[in-house]
């Protein structure tokens, strides 16, 4: 038994609930009970395809990785653990060290289908939505102190604007 298999014997609730959130586990392991698996063994990963995404499974399983959108550990990724676990023979985990668990999978060339490319906003377009950020946290302000929710007069001075990402 190699290494991506020992690890997804011993992954169990707990594990894949720190890989992603106990609501994304949840919904993974009800849509798993309704899908069949379709996975190919590459090397040391698994590629599986579910709902129209394809899925890289490696050893970390936190190197996982997912072509929808999601930048984190995903529901496709939970889901395509969890039905990989079920097909695969059940694994007591006493022969496995941890050097194991965690070493680096041998480098090698996998196929990955093609990602859409994710182009950078110029400065132009960054300035615009930097702008209309400070139009909403002008009125949001104005919201707060006038009415709706009780505020001093000087609120509005202490909101700031958060960006996300990082290069607004």
């Amino acid at each position: 038994m190699d290494v991506i298999d020992k690890q997804l014997g011993i992954a169990n609730e707990q594990t894949l609930i720190e890989l992603s959130n106990k609501g994304i586990y949840k919904r993974a392991l009800k849509e798993s009970k309704n899908m069949t698996l379709s996975a190919e063994k590459i090397h040391e990963c698994y590629i599986v395809k579910l709902d129209g995404e394809t899925c890289t499974i490696k050893s970390p399983l936190d190197e996982s990785q997912c072509s929808c959108i999601s930048r984190g550990m995903c529901r496709h990724i939970i889901t395509a653990i969890l039905l990989l676990k079920a097909q695969l023979p059940q694994y007591d985990g006493e022969d496995i060290t941890p050097e194991v668990i965690t070493s680096e999978p041998e480098q090698a060339e996998i196929e990955l289908p093609d990602q859409p490319e994710i182009n950078p906003l110029s400065q132009d377009t960054q300035k615009k939505i930097k702008g209309c950020a400070e139009q909403c946290l002008k009125i949001m302000s104005g919201i707060f102190t006038r009415g709706l929710v009780r505020a001093e007069e000087s609120d509005p001075d202490n909101f700031e604007l958060a960006q996300f990402p990082a290069t607004l």
